[in-house]
């Protein structure tokens, strides 16, 4: 079990896919350069952000075949822990990508520490043991093939496996409704789960070369860092989101035991591990592993949309029983995020980032449900022209919850 924090998680490792309007990262030139966990480029690379209805997210970072050397490089921001990168590359390129990790050894003097070949439809794992101030990733190009990047996360992470003394209880809090129409007639009691906390109790000597690498965590989740608790399960780690809402410290002798309450931000724990599934016809299959309802990203690649449009493009999710309503105006890679917002990009290259906030109704985000699920489009092939239809999100379970 670790206690992790988000360098580039979920929430802020697609914002270079897909938050970014532009469709192209910037130069090295002014603060950019060193921002924290945002992609930037040589002069005249033509790396760029290109648009697909089958990579992991509407976006791709993709780097053009060049004799002219040029890479695209982040850098991130670090505590004394090691960190742990996921990096991912879709299936549709038969191109492997490298990927370059360097440690900053004095102000703007960088060490190699990783390499690692990245191959088509594969997320790797990189555990990076070593302690900096500050990291840079970079991806080369090649003379003769095209790299491509679906996504990159980070955390810094922390083993609490070996100075766990006591897991306490999960303590759930719920709303209930006995009456109607939240608790109708002869059907029970509605409610829902209002927070859910964990306690841990963690005993460390105070030479433990470690404790300075604890400190350093919780001092980061007391100062808002994002605060995650990871475990694996079925060889899988899930991250869930937490507060730090309580923190105390008891010195005994050469021991000092930490007792942390922990309270969840989310529901349910993820994987970073985002699964994908895409096809030319309007019916798609996908067998969710998770085991509980799932947000998911609905993506359609319109080759063309004839206006005035009048009924628009309903996809209805089962057994979910309910549906979501699109109106595309235009052609393009459209996609309604696990987020619950619309976006639409011209596909292909440098594809610049629009935000609708009209064109989709009925049930946002829309649900997996564990196990098999079947997904319908229902359309007028006099309003569009639909050459992909796909389908991608996280897995999320919730045992995490009751450990």
């Amino acid at each position: 079990m670790y206690l992790a924090l988000q360098q580039l998680g979920r929430t802020w490792g697609d914002y270079n896919f897909l938050q970014e309007d532009y469709g192209a990262p910037g130069t090295y030139t002014g603060i950019r350069a060193r921002m924290h966990g945002v992609w930037t480029q040589t002069a005249n690379a033509n790396i760029n952000y290109c648009a697909r209805p089958n990579s992991l997210h509407p976006r791709a970072l993709q780097l053009p075949a060049s004799s002219t050397s040029a890479d695209a490089e982040m850098h991130l921001g670090s505590i004394l822990c090691p960190l742990r990168l996921y990096a991912s590359l879709g299936n549709y390129t038969a191109n492997a990508t490298q990927l370059n990790i360097y440690k900053e050894i004095s102000p703007e003097t960088y060490q190699l520490v990783a390499s690692q070949t990245l191959s088509p439809n594969t997320t790797i794992l990189l555990n990076i043991d070593d302690i900096a101030p500050a990291f840079k990733i970079a991806l080369p190009n090649n003379s003769t093939a095209e790299r491509n990047l679906d996504q990159l996360l980070a955390y810094n992470i922390f083993d609490i496996s070996p100075y766990l003394d006591d897991l306490g209880a999960c303590n759930t809090e719920y709303e209930a409704s006995t009456l109607p129409p939240l608790g109708p007639h002869d059907t029970g009691i509605t409610h829902y789960a209002r927070q859910k906390s964990i306690r841990l109790r963690l005993t460390l000597s105070r030479d433990d070369p470690n404790a300075q690498a604890l400190a350093a965590i919780l001092h980061a989740a007391r100062h808002g860092a994002r605060l995650l608790l990871a475990a694996p399960i079925n060889n899988i780690t899930y991250y869930l989101p937490v507060y730090l809402a309580a923190l105390r410290s008891a010195p005994s002798g050469t021991l000092i035991t930490y007792e942390l309450d922990l309270i969840a931000r989310e529901t349910f724990a993820y994987t970073p591990v985002r699964q994908i599934a895409t096809t030319t016809t309007n019916r798609i299959g996908i067998n969710n592993p998770s085991d509980a309802p799932t947000p998911c990203e609905l993506r359609l690649s319109i080759t063309a949309a004839t206006t005035p449009i009048v009924n628009g493009i309903i996809a209805w999710f089962q057994p979910w029983n309910k549906a979501v309503q699109l109106r595309p105006d235009q052609a393009g890679i459209w996609s309604l995020y696990d987020d619950g917002n619309l976006y639409r990009f011209p596909q292909g290259a440098n594809a610049n980032k629009t935000k609708s906030t009209q064109l989709a109704t009925g049930n946002i985000p829309p649900l997996l449900m564990p196990g098999q699920n079947t997904i319908v489009l229902d359309y007028s092939p006099a309003e569009y022209t639909i050459e992909a239809f796909t389908i991608a999100y996280y897995p999320r379970v919730t045992e995490l919850l009751y450990l």
